[in-house]
C-alpha cells in the first residue's frame, strides 16, 4: 500500500512546504534556476495539450521599477474614485500586496491565450446560453496555466527558492503588457517574483480534510 506521509515522498515534501514568499534577498536567480523552473511548468498538463502558455522573465531593475509604478498608480486612479472611507480602507488592505513583486530579483510573467477547439466552437453555435456550463468554471486556457504556475512553485520550492503567485497586478494588466511588448492573442495573466527566501510565513490555516473530500 502506497504511503500518504508528506515526509515520504518528494513531491508531496514540496507540496506541503510550498509557500507564498513575498520576501526575497538580493541574490540573483541564475539562468539554469529560470529555465528549470519553467521547464517544470510547461511539463503541466493543458487542455488538448495545446500548452496556450508563455513565460517571460524580467530580472532588469528598470522594468520592474516600471511595472510596480504603473501598478501603484493604476490602484492610486481607482482609489481615487471611492468615495467610502470604509470601502477605501477594505481596498487598501486587499492592494496593499499588489506591488511587492518589484523587490524580487526575477518577475516572470506568464501569458496565456484563448483556448479553441471544436467542441468549444460547436457549443457556442448550437447551444442555448442556459444549457452551456457556467464560462467562469470551464476557462481551459486560465485552469491550463494554472496547473504550470503550480508546477513552477514547487519546483522553486524543491531547489530552495521561494515564489508567489501573483493575480492582483494585473490590476494593470494593459500597461504592463505595454511595458513588456505583449502583443494578441496573448495577455499577461499572472506573476511569479522568484528569488532566495528572506523569510518564509507560516503555514496558513487550511480546512480540515473531511471539510472538502467526500466518498460516494
Amino acid at each position: 500500500m502506497t504511503t500518504a506521509d508528506p515526509g515520504s515522498q518528494p513531491v508531496l515534501g514540496a507540496i506541503h512546504a510550498r509557500r507564498s514568499v513575498r520576501q526575497f534577498t538580493d541574490e540573483p536567480v541564475p539562468d539554469e534556476i529560470v529555465r528549470a523552473l519553467v521547464d517544470a511548468a510547461r511539463a503541466a498538463p493543458s487542455g488538448g495539450n495545446r500548452q496556450m502558455w508563455r513565460f517571460h522573465a524580467i530580472r532588469r531593475r528598470e522594468t520592474l521599477d516600471a511595472m510596480c509604478r504603473a501598478v501603484a498608480d493604476r490602484i492610486a486612479s481607482i482609489r481615487a474614485r471611492v468615495t467610502s472611507s470604509r470601502a477605501q480602507e477594505q481596498y487598501d488592505g486587499y492592494t496593499s500586496l499588489f506591488t511587492h513583486f518589484g523587490r524580487s530579483p526575477c518577475v516572470v510573467a506568464v501569458m496565456a491565450k484563448p483556448y479553441d477547439s471544436i467542441y468549444t466552437r460547436i457549443v457556442e453555435k448550437y447551444v442555448p446560453a442556459e444549457e452551456r456550463p457556467a464560462q467562469e468554471l470551464v476557462n481551459v486556457a486560465a485552469m491550463s496555466v494554472a496547473a504550470a504556475v503550480e508546477n513552477m512553485l514547487l519546483a522553486a520550492t524543491a531547489l530552495g527558492y521561494g515564489a508567489c503567485f501573483m493575480t492582483g497586478p494585473l490590476i494593470a494588466q494593459r500597461e504592463i503588457e505595454a511595458l513588456l511588448g505583449v502583443q494578441e492573442p496573448w495577455h499577461v495573466v499572472a506573476l511569479v517574483p522568484i528569488g532566495r527566501p528572506a523569510a518564509v510565513p507560516a503555514a496558513p490555516a487550511r480546512l480540515a480534510l473531511d471539510e472538502v473530500l467526500t466518498f460516494d
